[in-house]
């Protein structure tokens, strides 16, 4: 139930009432500065037994906890190493990772805001296809189908120059139709001159 205490930064000496004596520095600590929902938790990682418990299948072991010690919560992970054969001696190290845990959920909600555009674009290129095979087929429809008719009445002039301008007309919407999309094209990678 013995402890020795190395602080930093000295803010921390405040909070200890007993530093040589293990079990109350711990339990104090707890008490004034853990958060509620992690209490019992912390209680149980600190507890010797269940330390030398977890010290016997591994050098070391580490627990997060949430200090309110501040106005600010802040998230510290408590490392715990192995300092003698038996375990008996241990060292406890508490770092403060806020920030780091902070910077990783900014990235993670950076990643999700990133991985749901690229999925809404990854969408719209699809419906955008589907839509411009369907209107790309339209006008192709006509032309084969008014190409097949010009030639089953070549002795007809006035249904064949029918035929003919019907595939003009068609071929005229399906140039329009590759040029807008060329043009979207162009646009998607910055090279369209107004």
């Amino acid at each position: 139930d013995r402890m020795t205490a190395y602080r930093d930064p000295a803010d921390n000496a405040k909070r200890f009432t007993e530093p040589g004596v293990y079990s109350k520095t711990v339990g104090d600590y707890i008490e004034a500065y853990v958060d509620e929902k992690d209490k019992a938790y912390a209680r149980q990682c600190w507890d010797p037994d269940y330390i030398k418990k977890q010290l016997e299948q591994d050098e070391a072991f580490s627990f997060s906890i949430a200090d309110t010690f501040t106005e600010r919560h802040k998230n510290i992970t408590v490392h715990v190493i192995k300092a003698n054969e038996s375990g008996t001696q241990v060292v406890l190290t508490a770092i403060d990772n806020t920030e780091l845990i902070e910077q990783e959920r900014a990235v993670q909600e950076q990643l999700r805001v990133a991985r749901s555009e690229a999925e809404a674009a990854n969408r719209a290129k699809t419906l955008f296809l589907f839509n411009m095979s369907h209107d790309l087929r339209t006008p192709m429809n006509a032309i084969k189908g008014f190409t097949e008719l010009a030639e089953k009445y070549t002795d007809d002039r006035e249904r064949l120059l029918d035929c003919l301008a019907k595939v003009r007309l068609s071929s005229d919407h399906l140039i329009t139709l590759v040029n807008s999309i060329l043009d979207l094209a162009r646009i998607e990678t910055g090279q369209i001159r107004l």
